[in-house]
């Protein structure tokens, strides 16, 4: 699953009217307002704005990073995505712990913040620091789990996380958990097919693929991954069957065809 843009969370959480005139002010008039008024939290947020739809994030940063003691939900979410576009995953971190100060009960923010430590401790080469950080992310999915318990993001977050760490047994929990609170997903079964066939639970993995089939029979991957079951199995006949079956239901997927 791909990660929300903050860009669009802003938009959907945070989006409202300043006001038509200051709305649609242009950037000339807008600066001319924060001249005369420097401590103007609106227009300079506005200000922020413009620059961010005209993707200049040094000017977005400059305007908001020093006024973060007075920024709106809107400010620092604006600052966080300007932070997050020039990379600055640290600086992401550090706004969205401010803003979660603020608002502890925000599961999305808490999620944007689970995200962003785990995109910070990528960048951190030191053992004992990157553990620390990616320990926070996943505390921080944990959060917004524990406070919106359907909101489906941060469960594929840790999901994602664990797989990339090599922790298959943890993603496997997970998806468990997923199944409890979001039902008989088909893609669960397939994801579950998937990590059961490549850690060598053979029987495990014939079961979640042929789950994963019955409830949507147009996911390539469990064909795939059900025949490299019954192939470690030593149950040539039916891993043959069961590749015929993908190579004719999905003659245009790569992944079948490569793995057929």
């Amino acid at each position: 699953m791909k990660i929300e843009r903050f860009g669009f969370i802003l938009g959907l959480l945070f989006g409202s009217v300043i006001g038509l005139s200051l709305a649609a002010a242009s950037v000339d008039q807008l600066e001319s307002a924060l001249k005369k008024d420097p401590d103007n939290i609106t227009v300079r947020e506005r200000l922020a704005r413009q620059f961010s739809n005209m993707k200049q994030w040094d000017k977005v940063i400059e305007h908001l990073n020093p006024h973060t003691d007075v920024a709106s939900p809107r400010g620092y979410l604006l600052l966080a995505t300007a932070y997050q576009e020039v990379k600055n995953f640290k600086s992401v971190a550090r706004v969205l712990r401010l803003l979660s100060e603020k608002r502890p009960k925000d599961y999305h923010i808490q999620f944007m913040l689970g995200d962003a430590l785990i995109k910070q401790a990528g960048t951190v080469t030191e053992l004992t620091e990157r553990q620390k950080l990616e320990a926070s992310g996943i505390e921080s999915f944990r959060a917004a789990i524990r406070i919106k318990r359907t909101f489906r993001p941060p469960y594929q977050a840790l999901v994602n996380y664990f797989v990339s760490a090599g922790m298959n047994l943890e993603a496997r929990e997970q998806i468990n958990d997923m199944l409890k609170v979001f039902g008989n997903r088909p893609e669960l079964h397939a994801d579950l097919c998937r990590l059961y066939a490549l850690d060598g639970f053979l029987q495990q993995a014939v079961r979640y693929c042929n789950r994963a089939r019955q409830l949507n029979a147009d996911l390539p991957e469990s064909y795939i991954y059900l025949a490299q079951a019954y192939f470690d199995q030593k149950e040539m006949e039916r891993a043959e069957q069961t590749l015929i079956e993908a190579a004719k239901r999905f003659p245009r997927s790569e992944f079948v065809q490569y793995g057929t």
